[in-house]
């Protein structure tokens, strides 16, 4: 078998899993499927969607209602930018790339996620909103809290930590 029918063969497997309309011929759709799957590999081995990256924030979000996700593919991790008690930045996680706003307060933090639709597969439409409480302050803060959809039919909790390097 050639190289060809290997990388054809790995593709194959990785689109099985999209839905019908990212299965176009759109060579920018392929490479990101290829780096989305690059990243589960990541979360799956190392517990991290960019290994080499210094994010300010490591989660995890959860589904209820689906025992069958792997808990790696809810990692992602947050970069962002400080004014004040607000922030705004980015979300890498194995969707995709989402856009963050949010508020950090002593005891809560609240922010909501958008997939940025050329930089994500199969994350949810429209926004997602995320509130938290502060459990833990020694090293690092510690949260966890709810995530819902913005129809409301998708819901699940997240824990969120500062990431110390």
């Amino acid at each position: 078998m050639t190289k060809e029918n290997n990388d054809q063969k790995m593709l194959d497997v990785i689109f099985s899993d999209l839905p019908p309309k990212e299965l176009s011929n759109d060579p920018n759709r392929k490479i990101l499927a290829l780096e989305l799957e690059k990243r589960k590999i990541c979360a799956d081995e190392f517990c991290r969607i960019i290994p080499n990256a210094k994010p300010d924030f490591i989660g995890n979000f959860y589904s209820r209602g689906n025992p069958y996700v792997l808990i790696s593919r809810g990692i992602f991790e947050m970069f962002i930018e400080k004014d004040g008690n607000n922030f705004s930045g980015t979300i890498e996680d194995c969707l995709g790339t989402a856009t963050v706003k949010g508020e950090i307060l002593p005891n809560k933090v609240t922010f909501t996620k958008n997939y940025i639709e050329e930089k994500s597969i199969g994350g949810l439409k429209g926004y997602i909103k995320y509130e938290g409480n502060l459990i833990q302050n020694t090293r690092g803060k510690n949260y966890e809290g709810e995530w819902v959809s913005s129809d409301g039919k998708t819901k699940g909790y997240f824990d969120l930590d500062e990431a110390i390097f």
